[in-house]
């Protein structure tokens, strides 16, 4: 999801989003009130990086402080290369069980709905 986030946001500072880019895991999804955000909590083993928007590109800083900057059009369609390829392996894979309890049931909904809407926010088509 924070794959996603990167497009239309920084991300300055290692606590800003409380989970890193790449989590090992996400056991637990806290949505908010309308279902369309989702905050996604799990073990401290992801990997993590900074992205800092500037002048039409996108600086990467990783956890040992190197650095790269990258065109925006490149890293976004790099970026929904990735979170396609993902999604498309989770269409694939076997059914799924929507949670019976609400509250998980309403952060696999607000997962979603979020993701959705941050792959369509540069692709209307998508």
């Amino acid at each position: 999801m924070l794959l996603l986030k990167t497009l239309t946001e920084s991300c300055v500072k290692k606590e800003q989003w409380g989970t890193q880019m790449l989590p090992c895991c996400g056991f637990t999804y806290f949505p908010n009130d309308a279902l369309d955000t989702v905050d996604i909590c799990g073990c401290p083993n992801g990997i993590d990086w900074l992205s800092i928007h500037c002048n039409g590109s996108i600086k990467l800083i990783t956890e040992v402080q190197k650095e790269t900057i990258i065109d925006i059009e490149t890293y976004r369609k790099k970026v929904h290369s990735f979170v396609d390829k993902i999604e498309d392996f989770y269409k694939k894979s076997s059914p799924k069980n929507i949670p019976k309890d609400s509250f998980d049931r309403d952060g696999y909904t607000a997962f979603w709905n979020e993701w959705r809407r941050r792959r369509q926010i540069e692709n209307p088509e998508y």
